[in-house]
């Protein structure tokens, strides 16, 4: 392996990346590819170009051009592989063009799905697909299986580095651990050309964060964030596919947990409390280490030492072959951020409350079950008494014949959620049952969704006319509430009521 071919891209990458990205930063500027705050979602204090994806893919294919033109064993095998090269060009290019676009103008999370599909389609049609899976000393051959797994795996890989790109230099720098990990599994396995690929994109990262460093004076954008998972994603199965395919598996996953942490457990918080996947909301795992009191500068050092050792399992897995490396350093990590509360807490205590009630509904409800119900509520978030709202909603439940209640509240932009749920079993399903939806909004800031079931008995329309009085005295109550939760910048005017609106793609901001 030629190991001065090897410090030359890197070299290249890094150079170039130092020169192109303040031009592209510069560039997006007078263009108007800005990241504006807006006080919901987007905190950062003023407007910061975007674009530093695209200084790192310029940077990278200067870099891998010095691979094709340098008499190599991998300049050779990239250009003679025209079908995977042209296949990993397409798909860069297309989600590359739909990160640009989702930057500049905005984009629907499920056309810019689509997008990734496309994307990851292209390349597994060119050659790239997970064939086989090693676990434990057995494989499984994947046959007709083996293409949707890759494009899956692809998809995850595009949305967990995009989902996590929330903070100063986060995805780079976890893209720098990710492609170092690669690079150095693939030289063990003597995979040159994936070594060459990967520290081509290591000495891009490299620049990029000298200028995306805290306080970031670019962003990546979903152009950046996208990109660098596509390719971590395809890398990753390219390094350890093409040795002890009985291991290839387990090595992947060590090296993606933290972000692959952080999407699975955005999707499982967000299904338990009912809201979309596309929901805003500020939990992910920048989020919750920043509410501790971690500085942005701090919050990568953590990050990024979690990730060195989930990438030092994969590697460990490959060289040894031996899974119990990987499991040791997933574990590890996950077990370290759940236990000290840092992250991943909050979804297993929802994801507990909703196995118990669904354990509950195995056996025969008592006589206290059915006086008193199950309830369950848990603070995702802040510090204010949203728990008074819920306990009059409790209060309410048997003097209107509630059977069933939920209430959603989500307020990214105080740093403030809370979620719980309580049901009656009923010892029957009358037929007089009723479910509404209440959406609560405070001017049109949307905040949450309560969800009322109950019996309306022989006379509907009285028992309507009594929860819409209860449902205005909760608006009040929930005013109160909101204002002491509020932060300086969303005051509320006074006289603003809490009005029911329409829970709209407008009110829900993508995450």
């Amino acid at each position: 392996m030629n190991n001065w071919l090897l410090a030359a891209v890197a070299a290249v990458g890094c150079l170039a990346s130092l020169a192109v990205t303040p031009l592209v930063r510069t560039l997006a500027r007078r263009v108007g590819l800005l990241d504006r705050p807006d006080l919901h979602r987007k905190m950062h204090a003023q407007a910061t170009p975007l674009g530093g994806g695209l200084a790192f893919i310029v940077s990278a294919s200067a870099a891998l051009s010095l691979a094709v033109f340098f008499p190599s064993h991998a300049g050779r095998i990239l250009t003679g592989n025209r079908a995977e090269l042209f296949g990993m060009i397409a798909g860069i290019v297309i989600i590359a063009g739909v990160g640009l676009w989702d930057d500049f103008r905005g984009m629907r999370a499920r056309y810019k799905l689509v997008g990734q599909l496309a994307a990851a389609t292209v390349i597994v049609a060119s050659g790239l697909t997970i064939g086989q899976i090693g676990f434990w000393g057995e494989v499984w051959q994947l046959g007709w299986f083996a293409a949707p797994l890759t494009v899956f795996w692809l998809v995850l890989c595009m949305n967990a580095l995009n989902l996590i790109d929330g903070s100063d230099g986060l995805a780079t720098t976890l893209g720098i651990v990710l492609f170092g990990t690669i690079a150095v599994i693939a030289i063990t396995l003597r995979n040159e050309l994936t070594a060459v690929v990967a520290l081509a994109l290591v000495g891009a990262l490299f620049g990029v964060l000298r200028y995306n460093f805290p306080p970031a004076t670019i962003f990546l954008g979903d152009c950046g964030s996208m990109t660098i998972g596509l390719l971590a994603g395809a890398l990753s199965v390219h390094s350890c596919m093409k040795g002890a395919a009985a291991f290839a598996i387990s090595a992947p996953l060590a090296m993606w947990t933290i972000p692959v942490l952080d999407v699975s457990m955005a999707v499982l918080r967000r299904k338990l409390t009912g809201r979309g996947l596309s929901t805003t909301d500020r939990l992910h795992l920048h989020h919750s280490l920043l509410n501790r009191g971690i500085s942005h500068r701090a919050l990568l050092a953590v990050a990024a030492t979690l990730s060195i050792f989930s990438g030092l399992g994969a590697y460990l897995t490959v060289r040894f072959q031996n899974q119990w490396f990987a499991l040791f350093t997933v574990v590890g990590v996950v077990g370290f951020l759940a236990g000290t509360r840092l992250f991943g807490h909050v979804e297993l205590l929802l994801a507990g409350h909703h196995l118990a009630n669904w354990g509950r509904r195995l056996v025969p409800a008592r006589q206290a079950d059915l006086d008193r119900g199950w309830s369950s509520k848990v603070r995702l978030q802040g510090e204010r008494h949203w728990e008074q709202l819920w306990d009059h909603l409790l209060e309410a439940s048997d003097v209107l014949a509630f059977t069933r209640l939920r209430l959603d509240l989500n307020l990214p932009w105080m740093h403030e959620g809370f979620h719980a749920t309580w049901q009656r079993p009923a010892e029957n399903n009358p037929l007089g049952a009723v479910r509404l939806e209440w959406p609560l909004a405070v001017g049109d800031r949307y905040i949450g969704m309560l969800t009322v079931a109950g019996e309306a008995g022989d006379e509907p329309a009285q028992w309507l006319a009594k929860v819409a009085e209860f449902l205005a005295d909760f608006q009040d109550r929930t005013i109160l509430v909101y204002r002491e939760a509020q932060a300086p910048s969303g005051s509320v005017p006074a006289g603003v009521a809490l009005s029911p609106t329409p829970a709209t793609d407008d009110h829900l901001i993508r995450s």
